[in-house]
């Protein structure tokens, strides 16, 4: 099967179960927090050698490691 992803998660895949996402990413962001809650963030931060872990089967390692090695860049 060919890779579905188009968007945010292009050319991404679990290295371990094969799963096309949804993935958990670690990223940095800023949060505007007043005494009363946040009132929303920036733009978020992350890259290759950020956490990420596999919605489906519970992999965890970092982002780059999620590339899809049959997606020719």
């Amino acid at each position: 099967m060919s890779n579905p992803n188009a968007n945010c998660l292009k050319a991404k895949k679990c290295p371990k179960c094969g799963s096309y996402g949804p993935f958990n990413i670690c990223v940095k962001t800023v949060v505007k927090m007043s005494d009363s809650g946040d009132r929303g963030f920036s733009e978020l931060d992350y890259g290759p050698t950020s956490t990420a872990g596999c919605c489906t089967c519970g992999y965890s390692g970092i982002w780059k490691s999620f590339d899809d090695p049959e997606v020719k860049s």
